[in-house]
């Protein structure tokens, strides 16, 4: 034992960090590179990928709050609205200035998040690094994490930028803890306590944060010892994180609460306790496999009744691994990597169950960093008895780790778009009832009608759900058949009374149908249960207007201009509502805003034309309507009244809307 070591245990003190190493020393350049080089080769294929029709339009394609960019109102809109049930108005900005940056291309959206995962992957081996000054073992955790195909679909699933945002805060708050452990001040607390903020924003996952620091502090800080563990010591790390599990209890209950009301919580009878316990134990092991061998990963896996013997055997490998672990206080790192791992799922696990999945790929994003602790750090020792060992393990980790980033590479692929996404899900499990509907509705998206319809039949055989209810009758309302498409729309309000979306369908297919008042009344509903919705509103105003009610077409109408007043097909069917209504300046008004907003808007510039026929303006009137019919030469009303412009004074001129 030389002099240096004798000196530096004696000026130690009990219960103090390690000693941390810099963020980035000099050698270690080449690895961040290389690690950030071989993530982007992986996922560069996805810039040219399009957006899916699982929930990315709920996120972004589909929500105009989102998809026209920033603004006060969209802005203020995401901190008071949830999205897919949950809170997440940090994501939500970071997706709206995605959709001002690059519009509806998806590929920005794409490369943002490769970004996004990049950048945390590079944060976490610095972290591993500087608190635990091992460089090949940390280089390993990080590569698990940024490049392992359980990854892939949190990264290239534009609806999961609340994945890797949220991962990206994670570490940045664990960053800020290691900040504060170093010298402990209110300001370096603080700044623990908005990065908290910012990642529960991002994520509800992050509720399991504060805990997490508590690992943090057993290993690899050793504030705290097993061997030597204390009450007070540990209740003093425990009141010293009160105020981050304050943050996470409250984020707790609003998330709940805003789940329960978006109806995303399934009920105890549609899936008892007991089968949820037991599915909990089968997902724990099963995301150990997947981590081991990713072989049939899916975007969605069926909910399944786990047989009793897997369930068993659940129970039985966490409790023998836990068992291991307590029996191992001597290597920290076991605790803090398996107890993290136990820990953060709990959000996820099923035991609150959200949604049909079973388990699902993203739900290990932040997880799966607990086991390739315990595997690096505990095969290292393991390896350190045997002859050869560390050479035999380096090379073992390399050959892992070259064939997760040649898998990950393929499974990148299947997410090109639906159809694709889908087909592979089908191709790797079975009764799987979303990837059925999903496919059916990328088939129906690309006109595929005949080919979608199987996929829909069958998804409602294996279970009546409302998607595929819903666009099934869609798909019968393309071919003609509205009373048909009525009987699945119904199916569809049976399902979700409260979604405003299957009202308005319905309505449509029984105005169609000739039901015109029971149409009306569910047009109405659908208005009423989501009365910011201006698209309803328009569709309920045309549909007013169709059936000669004005003055009910107007006030719809009127309400849909105030929700997006920067839509110009609005103000055009207003303008021809009060054209019908004889109120022809304040018609030629909303024909003027239309054409401000869009100077290329044939039906507007017709609409304008034929209203200034009415004021005997016939030089102006000719123009508009000159204009029109250059821009869109079908508009055969306009060619008309252009025809018959020298007595157009006497005639009585009908105005179009847009449809």
């Amino acid at each position: 034992m030389n002099v240096r070591t004798v000196k530096r245990r004696e000026v130690k003190r009990p219960n103090t960090p390690t000693p941390l190493r810099p963020a980035i020393h000099p050698r270690a350049l080449l690895l961040y590179l290389l690690l950030a080089a071989a993530i982007l080769i992986v996922y560069a294929r996805v810039q040219n990928f399009d957006f899916v029709n699982y929930d990315d339009a709920d996120y972004v394609t589909g929500n105009p709050h989102v998809s026209t960019g920033l603004s006060a109102a969209n802005i203020a809109w995401v901190f008071t609205n949830p999205r897919g049930g949950l809170w997440i108005p940090i994501t939500s900005l970071s997706q709206m200035l995605d959709s001002q940056l690059y519009g509806h291309e998806a590929g920005g959206h794409h490369v943002t998040s490769v970004l996004c995962h990049t950048l945390s992957t590079l944060l976490l081996f610095g972290l591993l690094r500087r608190t635990t000054g091992s460089t090949w073992k940390s280089l390993f955790v990080a590569f698990v994490f940024g490049l392992h195909p359980l990854r892939v679909e949190s990264v290239a699933w534009i609806a999961e930028r609340k994945d890797v945002l949220g991962a990206f805060f994670w570490i940045v708050t664990l960053w800020s803890y290691v900040y504060y452990v170093e010298r402990p001040s209110l300001r370096r607390y603080l700044l623990v306590a908005m990065a908290l903020a910012l990642d529960l924003l991002s994520k509800p996952i992050a509720v399991t944060l504060p805990f997490a620091l508590l690992l943090l502090d057993l290993w690899p800080l050793k504030r705290i010892r097993l061997t030597e563990l204390k009450a007070t010591d540990v209740s003093r790390l425990v009141r010293e994180k009160l105020p981050l599990f304050a943050l996470s209890a409250i984020a707790s209950v609003v998330t709940y609460i805003v789940v329960q009301r978006h109806g995303a919580i399934q009920s105890l009878q549609s899936i008892p306790f007991g089968m949820r316990l037991g599915n909990a134990l089968v997902s724990y092991v099963t995301y150990l496999v997947q981590l081991v061998y990713p072989a049939g990963l899916a975007v969605i896996y069926p909910y399944p009744t786990p047989p009793a013997w897997q369930i068993a055997a659940g129970a039985a490998i966490v409790a023998v691994i836990s068992f291991l672990v307590l029996k191992s206080p001597d290597r920290p790192y076991l605790f803090m990597g398996w107890f993290w791992y136990l820990g953060t799922l709990v959000p996820v696990i099923g035991i609150v169950q959200a949604g049909f999945q079973s388990h699902a790929d993203r739900y290990t994003y932040l997880p799966t960093i607990g086991i390739s602790i315990i595997l690096a750090w505990g095969l290292t020792d393991l390896a350190q008895k045997w002859p050869r060992g560390p050479a035999t393990l380096a090379a073992i980790a390399i050959c892992f780790c070259a064939g997760w980033s040649i898998v990950a590479w393929k499974q990148v692929a299947y997410w090109e778009n639906s159809e694709s996404l889908f087909r592979h899900a089908l191709a790797v499990t079975s009764g799987n009832f979303i990837a059925h509907e999903g496919l059916g509705e990328a088939l129906l998206e690309q006109g595929r009608v005949q080919e979608a319809a199987p996929e829909f039949v069958e998804s409602i055989r294996l279970k009546s759900n409302f998607d595929a209810q819903l666009n099934f009758g869609v798909l019968l309302d393309k071919l003609g058949k509205p009373q048909e498409a009525a009987i699945h729309y119904e199916a569809a309000v049976e399902l979700k009374p409260d979604n405003a979306t299957a009202h308005a369908y319905l309505g449509s297919a029984l105005i169609k149908s000739g039901q015109t008042d029971g149409g009306l009344r569910q047009w109405f509903t659908a208005v009423k249960l989501d009365p910011g919705d201006a698209d309803l509103h328009y569709d309920l105003g045309t549909a007013l207007l169709n059936q000669g009610r004005v003055e009910e077409a107007i006030q719809e109408l009127s309400q849909a201009v105030r929700l997006q007043p920067g839509d110009p097909r609005l103000h055009n069917n207003l303008g021809t509502a009060f054209a019908s209504a004889g109120r022809l300046q304040e018609a030629m008004d909303e024909f003027g805003t239309a054409l401000r907003l869009d100077p290329n808007y044939a039906k507007a510039e017709a609409n304008l034309g034929k209203a200034l026929i009415h004021f005997e303006r016939y030089d102006d009137a000719k123009a508009h309507l000159s204009r029109a019919l250059g821009l869109d030469p079908r508009l055969e009303d306009a060619r008309d009244a252009l025809a018959n412009l020298p007595s157009a004074s006497s005639q009585s001129t009908s105005l179009s809307s847009h449809r």
